[in-house]
């Protein structure tokens, strides 16, 4: 499974494309691990799903995409 995120650093919108399979549940953890952002919509294999970020102040989070079988992690930085 291959996470694609973009742009990264991130202005008010991040994009996501998840290859080589699909994702359910999309979240946005701080550098505590405390979910800031959480997201249950299904992204086909393939497809782009975008995600207003403009509410989470300046710094470091991590992006986790989960779906059946997989479970991925990206730093993104806003």
């Amino acid at each position: 499974v291959e996470i694609v995120v973009a742009p990264n650093p991130i202005d008010d919108v991040l994009h996501i494309v998840c290859k080589g399979h699909a994702s359910t549940a999309v979240k946005i953890l701080d550098n505590m691990g405390k979910a800031v952002l959480t997201d249950h919509t299904f992204i086909s294999e393939g497809m782009t799903r975008s995600l207003s970020v403009e509410n989470l102040p300046s710094g470091v989070y991590y992006l986790q995409i989960a779906g059946t079988g997989f479970l991925k992690a990206v730093r993104i930085v806003k």
